[in-house]
C-alpha cells in the first residue's frame, strides 16, 4: 500500500495538481486530508482508490503501482477528462460514476466536481455530466459526418473531370485542309497532261 501513496503524490506533482485541488476533486474538505494521505497515514478504501485514480487520470492498477494497462477506470471518463483539461477545467468525481445515476441507487453522495482555472470547484450531477458528454460527443460526429461528406463530393468531382481529359486530343494532321487536287468541272477526257500540270502548280502555288 506504501507504493500507492507515493503514487498519489508523484502523480499529482507530474500533473501539476495542489493539495488543495486535489482535495476538491476528490471530495475531501482540505489539503490536510491529502498530506495525511500522501505519508501513508490513511487506509483508503477501493472505492476511494478509483476516486484518486480518476481525478489523477489513471487507472486504479496504476495508481497502485500494477502492471495490469486496461484496469477498470472508465476510459470515456479519462478521455473527456483530458479534453476538461485543455480548456483549463480540472474533472473529479465523489462516489461511483457509472454504476448508478442518483443518491437514492448508491446510497452515497455522488457527483462530479468542476475545478475552473482559478481554483473554484463546483459540483455537477451525473445526469449534467453525462448531457454534456453527450452534446460533445453528438458535435464530434456532426463534424465528421460534414468532413467525410466534404471529401466524398471532392473526390468525385475529381473523378468526373478526369473523366472529361480521358479522350486524347486529335493530331494537328486531323485539322489539316485535304484540298481536291481533281478537277470535277470537266469531263476526264478532256484532261492533257499540260491541263494537270497547270492545276497541281497553282494548287501548290504559295499564294493560293
Amino acid at each position: 500500500m506504501l507504493e500507492l501513496y507515493k503514487n498519489i503524490k508523484r502523480m499529482r506533482e507530474e500533473k501539476g495538481l495542489s493539495q488543495d485541488s486535489l482535495a476538491k476533486l476528490t471530495g475531501y474538505t482540505d489539503r490536510s486530508s491529502i498530506a495525511k494521505i500522501e505519508k501513508g497515514q490513511v487506509d483508503l478504501q477501493q472505492s476511494k482508490i478509483e476516486l484518486f485514480a480518476r481525478a489523477l487520470g489513471a487507472t486504479s492498477q496504476e495508481l497502485m503501482g500494477w502492471t495490469d494497462p486496461h484496469g477498470e477506470t472508465d476510459r470515456e471518463y479519462l478521455l473527456f477528462q483530458d479534453l476538461f483539461k485543455r480548456q483549463g477545467f480540472r474533472l473529479g468525481c465523489c462516489g461511483n460514476p457509472g454504476l448508478a445515476d442518483s443518491v437514492e441507487e448508491t446510497g452515497e453522495t455522488s457527483f462530479y466536481t468542476l475545478l475552473t482555472p482559478d481554483q473554484t470547484d463546483y459540483q455537477i450531477s451525473f445526469q449534467e455530466y453525462h448531457s454534456l458528454t453527450k452534446e460533445i460527443d453528438s458535435f464530434v460526429r456532426f463534424r465528421l459526418n460534414d468532413l467525410t461528406d466534404e471529401e466524398h463530393k471532392r473526390k468525385t468531382v475529381k473523378k468526373e473531370l478526369s473523366k472529361l481529359t480521358a479522350f486524347p486530343t486529335p493530331a494537328p494532321s486531323y485539322l489539316e485542309v485535304n484540298a481536291a487536287h481533281v478537277r470535277t468541272d470537266i469531263p476526264d477526257s478532256a484532261f492533257t497532261k499540260e491541263l494537270l500540270q497547270q492545276d497541281e502548280d497553282i494548287m501548290d502555288s504559295p499564294d493560293f
